[in-house]
């Protein structure tokens, strides 16, 4: 998310979310309203609290700040320890009495978690909401032309023929169950991290649940089970869907480029001012979206696998494995928002040219017998199976169903 390789391929928005800046200010974000809520429990005084919840507000972060906090963190092993440290110089000026309440019981890694969890809802609703973009183009195509008959390709050679909305259908249902997933995975995985230095709330006392709940409540965050400190499958699993959501619509890049060659001309992709050209030759349309989305399934994997060789957490807290889940888990998130966006932008204004289709048809191999002669559906045993799918999707996208 650093350099410009990356950043061509990435989605700005997603990676603005996971900036050091917004995760810094998620931090603090957590600290002003684990501050007031101890108040409102009487685990600090409230003129305290209210020094602190100010301090945290009035704090500067820009990105010049928010880059040193960075460089000094690298030296700290944490991003919170250097942030807690400067929140604790606001405090020691203003009232230094009030110190005793700044990051009461709390610890870096709920600060780290808690502020991943914050910012990464954001990036899934972008996703989320290009899937559904995404799916609803795939819905118009199918409108428009999927009785078209089309040769379906099998090891990359011609077979027998079938119709477009055969093959759009393998794109849509992937990609649906995907968004049903991660729609699952979050709410799983994104949750309140607040359970102290061990994971067992001991600084709170006997106000340690209600304090769990009532931070969990201000910050809009479900509570996980215990203290996920320890316990990193639910951000492995939302790591592997991820992945899976990566390759599904890789999948669909994979079957435009393919579709959309010169020679080929069966689709292509919204065609755009300065979309998809070249610097040495005005006749090409390159497929950008299908581009986007073919680097993200080759970056990605790779993510997944660090993410899930960072489960095993060292007693109550790892060392080098949650900081490494962090950084992997980041650059997935901006991977996959990249390519969803990518493609959902790539078939929003898509063309599908049934001509092109028909021609491939009658230079292709005969046979198949009333099949090739009735349109070219070869599907016809699975028709009503296939109306039925189409219905199902058609009402879950528009009822914006999980």
């Amino acid at each position: 998310m650093s350099n410009a390789f990356s950043q061509m391929l990435d989605h700005p928005q997603a990676a603005a979310l996971l900036s050091p800046v917004a995760v810094m200010r998620a931090m603090l974000r957590l600290e002003r309203e684990l501050v007031q809520a101890q108040a409102e429990l009487g685990l600090v005084l409230p003129q305290h609290a209210h020094t602190v919840a100010g301090c945290c507000e009035a704090m500067v972060l820009d990105e010049d700040s928010a880059a040193s906090l960075v460089t000094q963190a690298a030296a700290s092993g944490s991003l919170a320890i250097p942030l807690v440290r400067r929140l604790k110089a606001e405090v020691q000026a203003r009232d230094p009495q009030a110190l005793k309440a700044v990051h009461l019981g709390a610890t870096s890694q709920d600060l780290i978690d808690t502020a991943w969890a914050l910012q990464a809802r954001p990036v899934m609703a972008l996703i989320d909401a290009d899937l559904k973009a995404l799916l609803q183009a795939l819905l118009r195509l199918k409108q428009a032309h999927g009785s078209a008959p089309l040769m379906a390709r099998t090891l990359l050679q011609p077979a027998w023929p079938t119709v477009l909305e055969a093959r759009l259908l393998n794109w849509a249902l992937p990609l649906q169950r995907s968004r049903r997933a991660l729609r699952e995975r979050a709410a799983a995985a994104l949750t309140l991290q607040l359970a102290g230095p061990v994971g067992d709330g001991a600084d709170w006392g006997t106000q340690a649940v209600a304090l769990r709940q009532a931070v969990a409540r201000r910050l809009g965050l479900p509570l996980h089970p215990w203290a996920w400190q320890a316990q990193r499958d639910e951000t492995a699993r939302l790591a592997g869907e991820l992945g899976v959501v990566v390759g599904a619509l890789a999948k669909v890049g994979l079957d435009v480029a393919l579709m959309s060659q010169a020679e080929v001309a069966e689709l292509q992709e919204s065609q755009e001012e300065g979309r998809g050209g070249s610097s040495a030759m005005p006749h090409k349309h390159n497929p950008v979206g299908a581009m986007v989305a073919l680097s993200a399934l080759k970056r990605a994997p790779q993510r997944v696998a660090a993410v899930l060789g960072s489960m095993a957490v060292e007693q109550e807290r790892g060392l080098g494995t949650w900081q490494a889940e962090g950084a992997e888990l980041a650059e997935l998130l901006v991977i996959a928002a990249a390519s969803a966006h990518a493609m959902a932008q790539a078939l929003a204004q898509a063309h599908a040219n049934p001509q092109r289709m028909a021609e491939h048809l009658q230079a292709g191999p005969a046979g198949r017998g009333p099949a090739a002669q009735a349109g070219g559906d070869g599907a016809l045993g699975l028709q009503a199976e296939r109306a039925a799918l189409w219905a199902e999707l058609e009402r879950s996208v528009m009822e914006d169903l999980p």
